[in-house]
């Protein structure tokens, strides 16, 4: 479904993609620190290679990732925690990439895709 969503915003044929388990909480996170190293890596390569502009965090509901860094999360509490964790994410990724736009969006279980900006 999000793929969908992708081609309605134009993105279809004309993106990277990096797959980071968690997303915004994957580069927030300490104890793999080389999670973060390595999404700036391939941003860095996208910059230079494909002159990227943007930066879409795309984060999703029930997501394995955040049960397995937060044992016992309940899911009434998730949303939130995407929130905080995408709006971290984005303000890093604004410091160290000020030339980028980032945009954060969140992919409900029905396939939504809600876009925090």
């Amino acid at each position: 479904m999000w793929r969908n969503y992708l081609k309605e915003k134009g993105y279809e044929l004309s993106h990277d993609m990096f797959v980071l388990a968690g997303v915004s909480l994957g580069l927030n996170q300490t104890t793999y620190p080389e999670w973060g190293k390595s999404l700036v890596n391939h941003i860095e390569i996208s910059k230079k290679l494909h002159h990227i502009e943007e930066i879409i965090l795309c984060d999703h509901m029930d997501c394995g990732a955040y049960k397995t860094f937060i044992p016992g999360l309940e899911a009434a509490k998730e949303h939130d925690l995407h929130l905080t964790n995408l709006a971290q994410a984005k303000k890093f990724l604004n410091e160290k990439f000020p030339e980028l736009k980032v945009l954060t969006w969140i992919i409900h279980i029905d396939g939504k895709v809600e876009e925090i900006n």
